[in-house]
């Protein structure tokens, strides 16, 4: 069918490094049977990760972007959802209960019309002998002194390695300062 759709399911499932990644995909130019085999192939089995991930496909918008999508992008999208499995749940959020629905934004500010995906996954805890090595010892001085060299040497999987455990989501730096008990 479509070689568009399955690259795209590729790269929602995590590509080549593995593990699926958060991510917002357009589905401009996607007829509605791409759609379906989109679903199937990025979201027939739960996804590796090592915490609860969420897709935003943008299905549509306002009268300057309504040109580049199909109209029944967004209905197509819904429907091979539920076919999955999915439900429509409206107060969906990157949490692991969340696992399994989606639901359906229009952004008035950024005039887009998407829908969010919170596929199932299976979180997989990571020990740090797991992880590779992000530089070779003689270079570790040079490289631990300058971020910026750290991250232009690095490969690109200890690259995202990196960009994981240093940039926090938004979620993430909220949920930890929320949590903090008062003394």
């Amino acid at each position: 069918m479509s070689s568009k759709a399955s690259t795209l399911a590729k790269d929602i499932r995590g590509g080549a490094t593995g593990g699926g990644v958060s991510g917002e995909y357009s589905l401009s130019g996607f007829q509605p049977n791409a759609i379906v085999q989109l679903v199937s192939e990025a979201f027939s089995e739960e996804i590796l990760c090592t915490e609860m991930i969420r897709c935003t496909f943008v299905v549509g918008g306002g009268k300057k972007v309504r040109a580049h999508f199909h109209p029944d992008v967004g209905v197509a999208l819904s429907r091979a959802l539920t076919e999955q499995g999915f439900s429509e749940d409206r107060g969906a959020s990157c949490a692991l209960d969340s696992q399994g629905t989606f639901k359906f934004q229009h952004n008035t500010d950024t005039d887009l019309k998407t829908i969010t995906v919170f596929p199932r996954v299976q979180v997989v805890e990571t020990k740090v002998s797991d992880r590779p090595a992000l530089w070779e010892v003689d270079e570790m001085d040079v490289l631990a002194t300058d971020p910026a060299l750290l991250c232009a040497k690095c490969s690109m999987l200890s690259f995202i390695t990196l960009v994981v455990e240093m940039c926090p989501t938004f979620t993430q730096r909220y949920v930890k300062k929320t949590s903090k008990q008062p003394p």
